[in-house]
């Protein structure tokens, strides 16, 4: 049992899973941003008519 070969396997998997997160998070963010900003643009067309 090498403890620096697992350890350093367990901090990789660690760190991928926290960047899917964070890439899921802003994925999300971002989605959220795309639809405000539709809105936005539909509200302000509304008010030109």
């Amino acid at each position: 049992f090498d403890f620096k070969e697992s350890f350093k396997l367990f901090s990789l998997d660690m760190l991928n899973n926290a960047l899917n997160i964070i890439d899921k998070f802003i994925f999300k963010i971002s989605r959220l941003g795309w639809v405000l900003n539709l809105r936005l643009k539909w509200r302000t067309l509304d008010y030109m008519v």
